[in-house]
């Protein structure tokens, strides 16, 4: 990152996977999904909206590295109501480990887990709840407050008698690509 050329007068930093520069040229913001310096690493859903009696499961994969990092193991992936910040709390118990591998050990770079559901019509969000390990005295282990940055995606569930329309709406209002132009607005042409 930062400026290179003869004068110094280019931005060496490129954002991927959608993500902006902001601060002129000393850091990326990153979708809803994207993680690192550079947006490079990703959580992706499978879906953003589905009928509640679909049947159908959320799959959530991941393909993370360099300064996107995976997480630690026993770091949770949950459905939350959609303010939720309490990481056990997750909508109808649904959540599963990214891994379980013994404790101080990273997840896999890549991966995917599946979820089931709510029944309930509502707007979910996809959340992170990563695990702190216990100290050195053996004292803690736990899954803090989830913070918006730990948010991976969001997920509509609706009711049975919705139409396309309304499936596909909810859809691209969910749509990370989406949620992230609405927070970082292109600016206004320079007046001619």
């Amino acid at each position: 990152g930062g400026w290179t050329g003869d004068r110094c007068d280019s931005c060496g930093l490129t954002c991927q996977g959608g993500g902006a520069l902001v601060d002129v040229c000393l850091k990326c913001a990153c979708p809803i999904g994207k993680f690192g310096s550079t947006c490079s690493g990703s959580y992706t859903l499978s879906t953003h909206a589905v009928k509640a009696g679909s049947g159908a499961n959320l799959d959530v994969s991941w393909s993370l590295g360099g300064d996107a990092q995976p997480p630690l193991a026993k770091t949770i992936i949950g459905l939350y109501a959609e303010k939720n910040k309490e990481s056990m709390a997750m909508v109808n118990n649904i959540w599963e480990y990214m891994c379980e591998t013994p404790a101080g050990g990273n997840c896999a770079e890549t991966g995917k887990i599946s979820l089931s559901l709510p029944p309930a019509a509502g707007r979910y969000k996809i959340a992170l709840a990563p695990w702190l390990p216990p100290n050195e005295f053996g004292q803690g282990g736990y899954h803090p407050e989830l913070l918006e940055a730990n948010t991976l995606g969001f997920v509509t569930v609706l009711a049975d008698s919705a139409s396309d329309a309304d499936v596909t709406a909810a859809a691209n209002a969910n749509d990370p690509a989406t949620i992230f132009a609405e927070q970082h607005p292109a600016p206004a042409p320079a007046p001619a």
